[in-house]
């Protein structure tokens, strides 16, 4: 459920209004009647729409006041009473409660069974792409040392770096 349109909303709504009309009205004027329909209209920011601008683009030819622009909205709300009924009381309390009927034991057992199955099916598939690991072997300090001296011989200054931390600690 989207919620009731704020002063941002009714911004974007009438931009093409006022363009629309003669006496235009100025960009703090604007924004200040957009507050003030905010405020006196509790429309559902999803009521905005496209079809409703064009209407009011068409019936407008000065800027329109809240009563016309609230008789821009009086079908769609005589057609929509319910969800209005909703945005005005906030939400959730006005909403029917869906009864869940309980599930029959054998259903459920069943139910769990088939669950229990494919939980053991996806844990068997995981253990078989699943490799054992690989413990590396350890290296001892000559061929590590040596390990790093051809790595540094080709440039890399990282391998040099550790190569002369590698030999201070050897003694090498």
């Amino acid at each position: 459920m989207t919620g009731v349109a704020t002063q941002d909303d009714w911004a974007r709504f009438l931009r093409p209004v006022a363009a629309a009309v003669r006496n235009m009205p100025s960009p703090d004027d604007f924004r200040g009647r957009c507050g003030a329909l905010a405020f006196a209209l509790r429309v559902p920011a999803a009521a905005l729409t496209t079809e409703r601008q064009r209407d009011l683009c068409r019936t407008a030819e000065f800027w329109p006041s809240i009563a016309e622009i609230e008789a821009v909205f009086a079908a769609a709300w005589k057609d929509d009473a319910r969800s209005r009924a909703i945005t005005n009381a906030g939400g959730a309390n006005l909403l029917p409660v869906p009864r869940i009927e309980p599930v029959p034991q054998g259903e459920r057992e069943s139910a769990v069974e088939r669950a229990r199955a494919i939980a053991a099916e996806l844990r068997n598939a995981a253990a078989q792409r699943r490799p054992e690991p690989v413990k590396a072997a350890p290296l001892r300090p000559a061929e590590l040392i040596a390990a790093y001296e051809a790595e540094a011989a080709k440039g890399n200054s990282v391998a040099a770096a550790r190569l002369e931390i590698l030999r201070r600690e050897f003694g090498q």
